[in-house]
Order: structure tokens, then C-alpha cells, then sequence
């Protein structure tokens, strides 16, 4: 698989840092790496300073290091691209090189695989069982190879790989090194890129995960002033999800959601991010571990069907129970269900007409839902 060059953009990038910019890429790394969430800003302020860690912070790109928010507060992140700018760097590219050797031992197997366990990814390659963690971690740093993405960590710490259509590209690739760092440059540049709604951890980001249904709609979402916003600003980048039909799907409705928004279309809104939030969710839950999710279902009560037959309701618990959305958008997930039940004329004789902060309201939580879904970091600000 030919592509550009992006080494020597990398080395680059790797020989303008310095120590201290190295030494705060490593803390944060090697926190993630060990706990599995990113470094929380007291922790980064306690072992460098904070006029010493925001002025390292200031100097590198957000494509490397940026600021968010976890459950635990504000956060220092780390990418995937900053992992392998760390002291552990080159080490981090060689279990990179050696997964996609992996993978494409699973591709001659048998090309139709679109699912590995970790067990069944073990049989084609040797590691060791730390190493097998630390790549997972690594690849949950919001990075796609080949058309491949990493789901976990489990409850018992295993991971899995999902196999898109484009993992057949895997048998073109032929410098692997420049393709790990290309990838790990480009992929880092669009998530930079990609407008949230709202600024990450920030305080209206902050607000907008509070549990204060009424205050977020008094402070947060538009007033009906505001509505017909520039739709530039509320893109999602969809390309994180692993079946391209449910991804064409969300493109299509999102940018029809938007323009209904815009026209004073509400209730055709609300619709749209509906069915936008079930094939979110249900991307996200066929990328998990089967058995975790048939027992997840088993646990909740959600009927025994396949997950293309199940409702959003289902969706969104599973997908709670599972950790992949958080407590706050599983709830607000719920608003988005109860007012996509305005379809039915007789709801809406009943209780009330869709009104602009409704639409307003399922369109941040779509955005909320892609933010947790999406392995990539997201950031308002630019590189």
C-alpha cells in the first residue's frame, strides 16, 4: 500500500521537544498506560509545577498533549501519536509493527474475519501478556489502522479487534513504519480539528454534563435566537465507526438534522438524531466483546434478540452497563428518547409541541454520544 512520506515530518516533531517537554509527554503516557485514564492536571501541577507544565503545554501541539475532561476533573491527554513521541517511543512503534504483522496473519487465515477476541488474536503473535496490555492500551488512543479499531479493555482486562472493509488494505502495506507514523500524524491533526459542542473542559462543557436538566437548558444549549447556527461548526467526524453502512447513515442524518434545525423543522430534528444516536450506539456495541454484551442484556433484563432488533432504550443501557457512555449521557440519552415519542400525534396532543430547545437538546446529545463513542480525542481548540 503506497502513501506519502511522514517521517521526516515525525522526526521532526520528535527533535523540537524538549526534555521538558519530553518529561511531561512520559508522566502523562505513563499514567495512562498503568491506570487506563488520562493523568488528571493535579496530578501533572504536584510533579512539575503548573507555570512549568501550562507553559510545556502552550509549546507542544494539541495533536500531542491537550487538556479534557475526565471523571475525575480536568485532565492532561495524551494521543497515540504522543505515546510514540514519549522515551518509550520506538519501543511503542515496534508493538504497533508487530499487531499489524498480526493482523495480516489473520487476514490469510481467513479474509472474511471481521472479529478478534484477544485470545484469537494471540495465536498470531508473540507477546507477552504485559505486552498484549500495553498494546491495548496504546491502540485505545484513538487510533484506526487498516481499517481496524480496539474495543476494551473487558472487566477481566482482555481487549478485541474489529475488522472494517478496509482491513483487506492490510496486504498493500509494505513500509509499515512510515504508515504507523503517517497515521498517527494525520489521524491526530483531524481529531484536533474536530469541533465538539462545546469546548472540551471547559465550563460550559462542565455544565453540560451536570445533572441539572433545567439549568443546562436555562445556560447551555441556544436560545431560539441562536438556532439556525453555522452547521460548519457542528460537524462530527463519523469515520471512527466500524460499519460503513451505519456510518453513510450518520452522515446523511446528521446533516439532515442540522438543516431541519436550521429551517424550524424540530420534530423532524428530534427524529433524525434519534435514529442517528441508535446507529451510533449500535456500531459501538457490535464492536464489543460478544459474550460481555450477551451478558450484559442477561443482567439489565434487555430481551435476548440480535442488537439490529433491539430499541434505543436497550441501546442506551447496554451501552452504560458496558462503560462506554457515561452516567450523564445515558440520562440525557433518555430525554432523546422521550422526545423522539413526539412523533406520535396523539403524544403530542397530549403533552406539548416540540419547541426549538427540544432540537436543541438532541442535537448536544448526539454530540455528547459521539464525543464518548469516537477513540479519538476531540478538541475545539486548533494545533
Amino acid at each position: 500500500m503506497e502513501r506519502p512520506k511522514q517521517a521526516p515530518a515525525f522526526e521532526t516533531l520528535r527533535s523540537s521537544l524538549t526534555p521538558g517537554d519530553r518529561a511531561l509527554i512520559d508522566s502523562c503516557w505513563l499514567h495512562y498506560k498503568a491506570n487506563g485514564t488520562q493523568i488528571p492536571k493535579r496530578d501533572v501541577y504536584h510533579a512539575f509545577e503548573r507555570p512549568q507544565a501550562e507553559e510545556a503545554l502552550k509549546r507542544l501541539p494539541r495533536t500531542v498533549l491537550r487538556t479534557g475532561w475526565g471523571n475525575s476533573g480536568d485532565t492532561f491527554q495524551v494521543t497515540f501519536l504522543g505515546a510514540l513521541l514519549s522515551s518509550e517511543g520506538e519501543r511503542l512503534e515496534r508493538l504497533v509493527a508487530a499487531y499489524l504483522a498480526a493482523l495480516r496473519k489473520a487476514y490469510d487465515a481467513d479474509h472474511k474475519t471481521r472479529y478478534l477476541s484477544q485470545a484469537e488474536f494471540n495465536r498470531f503473535v508473540v507477546l507477552s501478556s504485559d505486552e498484549l496490555d500495553e498494546l491495548g492500551r496504546l491502540l485505545s488512543l484513538g487510533i484506526q489502522l487498516v481499517g481496524t479499531s480496539v474495543s476494551g479493555p473487558n472487566p477481566d482486562g482482555t481487549w478485541a479487534v474489529s475488522l472494517g472493509d478496509e482491513f483487506e488494505d492490510i496486504r498493500r502495506l509494505t513500509d509499515v513504519q512510515s504508515y504507523i507514523r503517517e497515521q498517527a500524524i494525520e489521524q491526530a491533526q483531524k481529531a484536533a480539528h474536530f469541533s465538539p459542542a462545546y469546548p472540551y473542559g471547559s465550563s460550559a462543557e462542565a455544565a453540560f454534563l451536570g445533572s441539572d436538566a433545567s439549568r443546562m437548558l436555562d445556560g447551555v444549549f441556544p436560545s431560539s435566537s441562536t438556532v439556525a447556527r453555522n452547521r460548519a461548526d457542528e460537524r462530527i467526524d463519523f469515520r471512527f465507526m466500524n460499519d460503513a453502512a451505519l456510518r453513510a447513515i450518520c452522515e446523511r442524518d446528521w446533516e439532515d438534522a442540522l438543516g431541519a434545525r436550521q429551517h424550524g423543522l424540530m420534530k423532524a430534528c428530534i427524529i433524525l438524531c434519534g435514529a442517528v444516536a441508535e446507529a451510533l450506539l449500535l456500531d459501538c456495541l457490535e464492536r464489543c466483546d460478544p459474550p460481555y454484551v450477551a451478558n450484559s442484556q442477561r443482567e439489565l433484563g434487555v430481551p435476548k434478540k440480535p442488537l439490529e432488533n433491539l430499541r434505543l432504550d436497550d441501546f442506551i443501557q447496554l451501552a452504560h452497563k458496558l462503560g462506554k457512555i457515561s452516567g450523564p449521557s445515558k440520562h440525557l440519552s433518555h430525554f432523546l428518547r422521550e422526545y423522539r415519542n413526539m412523533i406520535h400525534p396523539a403524544r403530542q396532543r397530549r403533552e406539548a409541541n416540540v419547541h426549538p430547545e427540544g432540537a436543541a437538546l438532541a442535537v448536544a446529545v448526539v454530540r455528547s454520544l459521539a464525543r464518548e463513542l469516537s477513540p479519538l480525542p476531540e478538541d475545539q481548540q486548533r494545533p
